[in-house]
């Protein structure tokens, strides 16, 4: 039977807070499985372990956090964002990339006494998330050149997104309507319109030092499952996206106390109950 109660997930800032509060304790039964979680925000974290030599042993406890936010007989991952983009906005059902690898490296984080040795796995994890950012980067090239050379007006956004999107998965985009997937996918959409439409009007945009602002409209894509809410630590979400019905279902995490997993319980209660 399909679970119908409403469901959250964190982007990598939301979660480093939540993952500290939750090193002494764990959530009640009931939010424990209303937890999914990101592969984006699971891929950033993992690789923080090689970026933060320094802070490791407090990156590797809010990995192991994961086991105190969620039922321990079922971890539940959210699809790749190109396979959650053909379903959602395509009603395409698209095989993804296998998760298996960073999996591996999630489950040993879990065991870890010391952050040195999950160093090696980490240092995996990271390289797939350069060559994600890559993909994403160069996708978002493409559909820049295109808008360009059309005359970039935010009325022309549309199909050119829908093309290269479609194409981007191996779709003929002649098979949709571009107003039904930016519904579908509406605060992506809204989200990437506004970042991309900056991008065509200045011949200067540097798009690789802008592939973490490609990854942050990537977890925007889940929205379009009704059931799932977003907390976010990054403001610049709700500052982009205006127009969209699936904003009210993005939330900020702000500057609140989160000490204890009670704390958190409340933050995820006042959400989803």
């Amino acid at each position: 039977m399909q679970d119908l109660r409403r469901k959250i997930y964190f982007d990598t800032d939301a979660w480093r807070r939540i993952g500290d509060a939750l090193s002494g304790g764990a959530l009640s039964a009931e939010m424990r499985q209303r937890i999914v979680f990101s592969p984006i925000t699971l891929l950033e974290l993992l690789s923080q372990l090689a970026l933060q030599k320094d802070k490791g042993q407090r990156v590797l406890g809010q990995v192991q956090s994961v086991y105190n936010c969620v039922d321990p007989t079922h971890r539940e991952i959210l699809p790749w964002p190109n396979v959650a983009i053909a379903h959602f906005g395509l009603r395409v059902t698209l095989k993804g990339d296998s998760f298996e690898a960073a999996g591996r490296n999630l489950n040993i984080c879990m065991s870890a006494q010391d952050a040195d040795e999950v160093q090696p796995g980490a240092l995996k994890v990271m390289d797939a998330l350069r060559q994600m950012k890559a993909t994403t980067v160069g996708l978002s090239k493409q559909l820049v050149e295109v808008w360009r050379k059309g005359n970039p007006k935010p009325e022309s956004f549309d199909e050119v997104w829908l093309s290269v999107l479609a194409r981007g998965l191996g779709i003929d985009p002649s098979r949709f309507l571009a107003a039904d997937v930016a519904e579908a996918l509406s605060a992506y959409h809204e989200f990437e319109r506004q970042r991309l439409l900056v991008a065509a009007q200045d011949p200067m945009y540097n798009f690789e030092k802008s592939a973490n602002d490609i990854l942050d409209a990537q977890q925007l894509v889940y929205l379009a499952d009704s059931r799932l809410s977003f907390l976010t630590g990054d403001r610049g979400y709700l500052r982009r996206i205006k127009k969209s019905q699936q904003k009210t279902r993005i939330h900020l995490l702000g500057r609140r106390p989160l000490n204890t997993a009670d704390d958190v319980d409340a933050v995820l209660r006042a959400i989803l109950i």
